[in-house]
């Protein structure tokens, strides 16, 4: 963070050593030390200056891991109130120094227009002068770019269903990826919708199991959306480990089921569930707990809806 002070602000101002500060122009905030550690920093470095810095100066500019050091050097024990700048700011300021070293601040004057790595132009100015309308129009370019329709759009993986920016999708033909590791005949993963009575029960969906919703037509045959992890274990023939085909499958959502409220999903649902145990993609997991799952009695509500009142609180009894 690029922590500054303008000469006007420092006149006056005692200085370690044989050093001088500049007439005009600013100097560059380094470092808050002891008297010895600011020598030490000092010696040598032409452009390195150790100046005594009015606190309350201190206090407007630095940032918090500066406030930290200054807070350990004025002998103030870390605590709640020290873990913000705010409360560093009123420890300080009601610090009363009895046997504190004096702490100096180390700086350091800038003749060139390299700035710790960052240009700042014309070193005599500060605050640095405004944006010109170039800089400012390749900012805005660089805003449309990174907020474009590809980088904001999300889509679903064909092979795990889970939802990904666009910009990070491979759409990619279906006859080029491997997809036999993704058909799992006999296993049970899938199963078909029975739409009648005489449709066979625990039919299966033949062929690999992938969103559907994800394949497009074009031309030239039927292509894929892939993210980026399903696509390298699908090019090591091997089956992706969110990949629906990995036990993952729930197919997809009757008409008649889509839109029901919390209430109908419990009269539904043939397990209730007293906590739920998630887990962050790429991180740890949260309400770590046990899952535990009490049958309901939602036989009977399947024969006729709405059920009978009383039925209902054996339902919602918990």
């Amino acid at each position: 963070m690029y922590v500054g002070f303008t000469a006007a602000e420092l006149a006056g101002r005692p200085v370690l050593a044989s050093g001088q500060l500049p007439s005009s122009g600013h100097v560059v905030f380094v470092a808050v030390a002891t008297e010895t550690e600011a020598l030490a920093k000092c010696d040598g470095c032409p452009t390195m200056l150790g100046v005594s810095i009015p606190l309350q100066l201190l206090l407007q500019r630095l940032p918090l891991a500066e406030l930290r050091t200054l807070t350990s050097l004025h002998g103030i024990r870390s605590g709640r109130r020290t873990k913000t700048v705010r409360g560093i700011s009123e420890e300080l300021s009601t610090h009363v120094c009895v046997s504190c070293p004096a702490v100096w601040a180390v700086v350091e004057t800038t003749e060139s227009a390299s700035v710790r790595g960052g240009s700042m132009g014309d070193s005599s100015v500060f605050p640095p002068s405004p944006l010109s309308p170039q800089s400012q129009a390749g900012f805005m370019r660089k805003w449309v770019d990174r907020f474009r329709d590809d980088s904001v759009h999300e889509l679903a993986c064909g092979v795990c269903a889970c939802l990904v920016s666009k910009s990070e999708l491979s759409c990619r033909p279906c006859s080029a990826l491997n997809l036999s590791v993704l058909d799992r005949p006999g296993c049970g993963v899938t199963r078909k919708e029975r739409v009648r009575e005489s449709d066979p029960e625990g039919a299966e969906v033949p062929g690999p199991i992938i969103y559907a919703a994800s394949v497009v037509h074009k031309h030239d045959g039927p292509y894929m959306y892939v993210c980026a992890p399903c696509l390298k274990s699908l090019k090591d023939g091997k089956m992706p480990c969110l990949s629906l085909a990995n036990g993952r499958w729930i197919g997809d959502v009757p008409s008649v089921l889509q839109g029901l409220s919390y209430a109908e999903e419990l009269l539904i649902a043939r397990f209730r569930r007293n906590y739920c145990v998630a887990h962050v993609k790429g991180g740890q997991r949260y309400l770590k707990a046990n899952a535990i799952l009490f049958e309901q009695p939602v036989l009977r509500v399947y024969d006729i809806l709405p059920p009978p009142r009383k039925e209902l609180e054996d339902c919602f009894a918990i």
